[in-house]
């Protein structure tokens, strides 16, 4: 994807409406995707204005129901010198920001030889990252595969390609 990216509503709504094929086209980067489970009165409260009264079974399917908070695709911003790194860190400077006093201002970062492959690696944090719970040691590249949870301090994101990021947004 070129450019700045769009919303989290933008995105989803594209995997609403484009095809696998111009999801692709457009989104060539790989996403980091955050995932929260609800509290049920919240989930309550997002599925209707209009109030009713619930029934038990109804109650059962949403247990656990869960709602996407970020999105990050994994692109430079072109807001630090590091052209063979795509850094992830609280400083305004870095391309995937996490504003949080966990993370340290140059937390982490991913790099591609070929656009295609990512690898995770830590940059020395004083939180630690980790790779589906291993602890990345610093400056250990670590490849990644659709599905793999990246912590950084103690946020977990879902790293999915972009084929993938289509299949699982096309759910929310």
């Amino acid at each position: 994807m070129s450019g700045l990216f769009n919303s989290k509503e933008v995105t989803l709504n594209d995997a609403r409406i484009m095809t696998k094929s111009q999801f692709i086209t457009k989104y060539t980067s790989p996403f980091l995707v955050q995932v929260i489970e609800l509290k049920l009165n919240q989930a309550l409260s997002r599925t209707s204005v209009v109030r009713k009264t619930v029934t038990a079974e109804e109650m059962m399917s949403m247990q656990n129901p869960k709602e996407i908070k970020e999105i990050f695709p994994i692109i430079k911003s072109g807001r630090n010198s590091f052209a063979n790194k795509i850094i992830v860190g609280r400083a305004p400077v870095q391309d995937i920001v996490i504003n949080h006093a966990n993370i340290s201002k140059f937390h982490a970062f991913f790099s591609s030889q070929d656009g295609l492959n990512f690898a995770i690696c830590d940059h020395g944090s004083t939180n630690g990252s980790s790779l589906n719970g291993v602890r990345l040691m610093d400056s250990e590249p670590k490849p990644l595969r659709d599905g793999d949870i990246v912590t950084f301090a103690d946020f977990s994101y879902t790293y999915y390609s972009s084929e993938a990021a289509y299949d699982f947004f096309k759910g929310f």
